[in-house]
């Protein structure tokens, strides 16, 4: 009944109303050209079949996605959730659709998150409004990957610490369980339990026994798959952890270069989650609202105000670029600093309007911000979630033009693909769309005429009948050796002749036919001297298709 009394409190009749508009303005920006905007490349396609393999043959799982540190693993949470958006039918388009719904109707968890922590209705709503209309929240919808559900963990990281701070020991709990279950969305959200540690050094919050065991209880229960899985498999992550960490350079670098590296993260964090149009107006701004702050520093027990405790977890995520790690030179490296910029603006905002004399220009402030995000969002929707992505233009809608067109030139006759693909040699990708979409629409898939790939993902049929058509797919080359696509074509050429080559956004695809084994041998011996100098190297071999 008290948590009855105390929504009721919460959400009364124009908050709904209010949120009711976020949650659809929000769907409607998160949903326009999705399909055509998906980011579907390796990580997309390997996920989903791990995905699927959980909802279609229960084969559970205790390994989450690979880390850039080889033998770490995220958590294996975000695969069960992913099961549920693919459920049985391997569509991309259903499974985002699915992600874009929770980050639609996540505006109501933001509200609530935002109004423990402001305990203002317009702060709360300020907060859900830029969460709902920010580009780069946007962006975290429309990616198919496991960082973009760390959102809301963090965030209940954060709520949970600052309940704790103001003497609410059920935060303590709450705050355990949020840094455990990011874990499960990016391994090094791990961070966030040494921030409930720097936050009882700093605050000196009460620790009632109670709410650190069910803490200590519900994060080893959130976190045991993982303890499972080092079990398994002989401590696989403690070893590569200790293999990173002993690995990072000793080599002397400028105190400055960690700053600059944080400074400029912060930049671009700022850019897309608050102001797309020009990265030094963005930096201005981020140093407007840092100041915003900073300026109540004058109040009495500034650090245990809502200021001072957003600018400690914006500087939060500071300690760890000391390390060199991927994940850190990527825009979701900064994902617990998007999160606070979002209530640092709503603070800062509802600051500004509180004040007769601002609160016209705290209204422009917001159409402003409203209008410059949504037109980046409707400009850049085709893109897909590319500020996130190496290869930002490996985008569903063009991957699925690109196999209407083999299709339809094959004519329903049998046919054969190679690929040349990020990673290198792995097929994965284009299995998982011809075995779903390619099936379903056409009703057989192409045999697979490339690199051996056993242990891969991906379950195309070998190229052992030999059809006289081929196609040749190049993936974008970001991220390529700047000689592979020549490669491949050289070798390619002796024993095909190719008949059309079209372009689908930045993919090509080279139409070919195969040459009788007469013409291959009279070919090769013509050209005997480069053939063999070309394709006869142990490096060189894998940079060609089957014969």
């Amino acid at each position: 009944m008290h948590v009855l009394r105390r929504l009721k409190a919460i959400f009364d009749t124009r908050v709904i109303v209010l949120l009711s508009i976020l949650i659809v303005v929000g769907f409607y920006l998160r949903s326009y050209h999705s399909q055509e905007g998906i980011i579907f490349g390796y990580d997309q396609a390997r996920d989903a079949y791990r995905a699927q393999s959980i909802a279609k043959d229960l084969k559970l799982k205790i390994l989450g996605p690979e880390t850039d540190i080889p033998g770490a693993h995220h958590g294996v949470g975000y695969y069960y959730i992913l099961a549920l958006a693919y459920g049985r039918s391997g569509s991309p388009t259903q499974a985002i659709h699915f992600m874009i719904l929770i980050h639609a109707l996540a505006v109501v968890l933001v509200y609530i998150l935002a109004y423990l922590l402001f305990t203002s209705k317009r702060n709360a709503i300020a907060a859900a409004s830029v969460f709902a209309i920010s580009y780069e929240m946007i962006q975290y919808s429309r990616w198919l990957s496991n960082p973009s559900l760390g959102i809301f963990t963090v965030l209940i990281t954060f709520t949970g610490l600052w309940l704790w701070i103001k003497g609410r020991s059920t935060g303590l709990t709450l705050a355990f369980i949020g840094a455990a279950t990011s874990m499960h969305f990016q391994l090094f959200l791990a961070y966030l339990f040494m921030l409930i540690l720097a936050a009882y050094w700093i605050y000196k919050p009460k620790v009632k026994r109670k709410s650190l065991v069910q803490g200590l209880i519900s994060a080893t229960v959130i976190l045991l798959p993982f303890i499972v899985a080092e079990l398994k498999y002989r401590f696989q992550t403690t070893a590569a952890f200790i293999g990173y960490f002993s690995g990072q350079s000793t080599t002397y670098r400028e105190a400055a270069d960690f700053l600059l590296k944080f400074i400029n993260r912060l930049s671009s964090v700022s850019y897309y989650t608050l102001f797309p149009v020009n990265p030094v107006l963005a930096f201005l701004l981020l140093t407007f609202l840092i100041s915003a702050l900073y300026k109540k520093r004058s109040v009495a027990g500034f650090k245990y105000s809502v200021p001072g405790f957003l600018l400690f977890c914006l500087l939060c995520s500071f300690p760890i670029f000391i390390f060199s790690t991927g994940a850190l030179n990527s825009e979701f490296g900064m994902l617990a600093v998007s999160v606070c910029l979002i209530m640092i603006a709503a603070y800062v905002w509802s600051e500004f309007y509180s004040r007769r004399d601002l609160r016209v220009w705290a209204l422009v402030a917001m159409a402003l911000f409203a209008l410059v995000n949504i037109r980046f969002t409707l400009g850049n929707a085709d893109k897909g979630a590319y500020i996130f992505s190496v290869q930002g233009a490996m985008t569903y809608g063009d991957e699925l033009d690109l196999i209407d067109y083999t299709y339809q030139e094959a004519g329903d006759k049998p046919f054969s693909i190679c690929t040349v693909t990020n990673p290198l040699f792995i097929n994965t990708t284009w299995a998982f769309l011809y075995e779903t979409y390619g099936k379903n629409t056409y009703g057989y898939v192409p045999l697979w005429a490339g690199n051996n790939q056993t242990g891969l993902l991906g379950n195309l049929p070998t190229d052992q009948d030999k059809p006289s058509l081929r196609y040749l797919i190049f993936e974008p080359d970001n991220g390529l050796p700047t000689h592979t696509k020549d490669m491949y074509i050289r070798l390619e050429d002796y024993v095909s002749d190719i008949a059309d080559e079209v372009n689908f956004g930045e993919f090509t695809v080279q139409k070919r036919k195969l040459l009788d084994k007469k013409s291959m041998e009279q070919r090769k011996n013509l050209y005997s001297a480069d053939y063999n100098k070309t394709s006869a190297k142990e490096d060189n071999i894998l940079y060609r298709c089957y014969n």
